[in-house]
């Protein structure tokens, strides 16, 4: 299975393309970020996109990198709870959380595995022995190929990252492998 996601702050772009996943049969997951920028249009194309099938998630208020922060106690504060609240307001409940820039530390991990049910970084290496935290392959910067397509995620899921979202790529990224995609909401995470 894949669980292919996006990541930042754009829902036209990401709307635009639900006829092209459709027709792949791709399901994918869709990490928010900058929620303070996004107009009643945007916030009502995260909601197509929920409606198509796909999952709305979480990546961060001004999307902030934790690996900076000196006070992680006021980065919730200015960017996890802001964000979260924003996405409640507009009929989202995101359990999910992106790191922003992918960048993490032991201690940000600590913090936010209590708000999130699962937390995702940006590399190859899956940060063990955290069941709840998985590293995703940045798909636009290697070969669309089966090379990038091993697994490392959780249950043996391929886990792709994707910022901007393309058609042909989606095509490569479908016929590369026959396997299911599948949300994040749908992997089964230890409590």
């Amino acid at each position: 299975m894949i669980l292919l996601t996006f990541d930042d702050c754009r829902p036209t772009e990401w709307a635009g393309i639900i006829p092209d996943m459709k027709r792949l049969a791709i399901r994918a997951t869709f990490y928010v970020s900058n929620q303070e920028s996004i107009t009643a249009d945007g916030w009502a194309q995260l909601h197509e996109l929920q409606d198509a099938g796909h999952s709305i998630q979480f990546h961060g208020f001004r999307h902030l990198n934790a690996s900076k922060a000196t006070d992680l106690e006021a980065y919730i504060q200015v960017e996890i709870v802001p964000g979260i609240e924003a996405m409640y307001r507009h009929g989202f409940n995101p359990m999910h959380f992106a790191y922003p820039f992918g960048h993490w530390t032991e201690a940000s991990h600590t913090k936010l595995l209590p708000f999130f049910t699962s937390l995702r970084t940006l590399n190859a290496v899956n940060p063990m022995p955290y069941e709840r935290i998985w590293g995703g392959f940045d798909w636009d910067t290697r070969k669309h190929d089966a090379t990038v397509a091993k697994s490392m995620g959780p249950g043996g899921i391929t886990p792709i990252v994707m910022h901007r979202p393309d058609p042909a790529r989606l095509a490569a990224l479908a016929a590369c492998r026959g396997d299911a995609f599948v949300t994040v909401e749908e992997i089964k995470w230890p409590k």
